[in-house]
């Protein structure tokens, strides 16, 4: 879990201060649970198939607010 952790660490401050994001979205399969619930106890959030087109049986979206 550690290399997940510095993976996840290391994207968000990409995604921060190199790429100067607000938003970070990242697509999981769905039958990653476990990656998707790490994602979830550090602070992304699902997001919904309404809010953007996607087919939630073949990738789960989870979104980050920089």
């Amino acid at each position: 879990m550690d290399a997940f952790r510095a993976s996840v660490v290391a994207l968000l401050e990409l995604a921060e201060d190199t790429l100067h994001c607000t938003q970070l979205i990242v697509c999981v399969d769905p039958a990653e649970a476990m990656a998707i619930k790490a994602l979830r106890y550090v602070g992304f959030e699902l997001v919904a198939p309404s809010s953007m087109a996607h087919d939630p049986t073949a990738v789960t979206l989870l979104a980050y607010e920089l």
